[in-house]
C-alpha cells in the first residue's frame, strides 16, 4: 500500500487530492481491497476526523507492472476538504476481499493550510472604470463542511494618489450562483459562492480590497485586491 498524493511534510491547501493504491498481496484475481477509509487525526489531540470513502478500482499498471496483473486496478483516490487549518496525521484504512476486514492503516503528515480564498473578478487589475460599478467575484472557505463557507464580503477603496482613509464601498451576501467554483473544489456545496457589490468612487487611482468573513474561523480572513482608475 502506498499513499502517493500528498507527500509526508507536505503544506496542502483544501481541496486536495489524496491518492495512491492498496493491495492484498495474497489476492491472485483482483486488487483484494474493495474498500478504502481515509481519516485525519489532530496533532493537537481529539477524535480523528473521518474524510470519506476513498473512489477504488483506479487504473494501475505501475503496480501490476510490479506486483502482478490482477493488481492493475488497484489504485484509489478521494478530494478532500472539511479540515480546520492545522497540522494532521492522514491515515488510509484498507479493507481486504481476503480477510474480509480493515487492515494496518498507512499514514503521513500533512499540514492543511488556511483555506478562505476571495477572489475579485471584477474590475481586473490595473482596469479603468466609470464612477460608477460593480465589485463581482466569488469567496469560499474550502474547510467547511457544508455551505460555502464565506457568507460576507466588505469591499474597500483605498486612494493611491493622494492621501485619505479608505472609503468602504458596501458589504454583499456571498449567493450568486457560481458553478465554475462548484466544479473546482469538486462539491455542489460551492456552487454558490458569488458576489457583487455596487461601487461608486470619484475619479482617482485605488487600490480596492475585498475581505470575506468565514463562518469556519469567524473572523474576515480572506483579503483579495485589484488597482484600478476611475474615470
Amino acid at each position: 500500500m502506498n499513499i502517493d498524493a500528498p507527500a509526508n511534510g507536505a503544506a496542502v491547501r483544501q481541496p486536495f487530492l489524496v491518492a495512491g493504491w492498496a493491495i492484498d498481496a495474497t489476492s491472485t484475481r483482483s486488487s483484494g481491497v474493495d474498500v478504502v477509509h481515509v481519516y485525519a487525526y489532530p496533532n493537537t489531540g481529539g477524535a480523528p476526523i473521518f474524510l470519506g470513502v476513498a473512489a477504488v478500482n483506479v487504473p494501475r499498471p505501475d503496480v501490476a507492472g510490479a506486483f502482478g496483473p490482477q493488481f492493475g486496478t488497484s489504485g484509489y483516490g478521494l478530494v478532500a476538504r472539511g479540515l480546520p487549518p492545522g497540522g494532521y496525521l492522514l491515515a488510509i484504512f484498507p479493507h481486504s476481499t481476503i480477510a474480509n476486514a480493515f487492515g494496518a492503516a498507512h499514514a503521513i503528515n500533512v499540514t492543511v493550510q488556511p483555506s478562505a480564498t476571495v477572489v475579485i473578478d471584477a474590475p481586473a487589475n490595473n482596469g479603468i472604470v466609470a464612477r460608477s460599478f460593480v465589485v463581482a467575484g466569488w469567496a469560499a472557505d474550502f474547510a467547511a463542511a457544508s455551505g460555502g463557507g464565506i457568507d460576507l464580503v466588505h469591499v474597500y477603496a483605498y486612494p493611491l494618489d493622494r492621501a485619505g482613509t479608505p472609503i468602504f464601498l458596501g458589504a454583499g451576501t456571498v449567493s450568486v450562483a457560481r458553478p465554475d467554483v462548484a466544479a473546482y473544489a469538486g462539491a455542489a456545496q460551492f456552487g454558490k459562492t458569488g458576489y457583487g457589490v455596487p461601487a461608486a468612487l470619484a475619479p482617482g487611482l485605488y487600490q480596492v480590497v475585498a475581505y470575506g468573513r468565514s463562518l469556519v474561523t469567524g473572523t474576515f480572513a480572506a483579503v483579495a485586491t485589484t488597482n484600478i482608475t476611475v474615470r
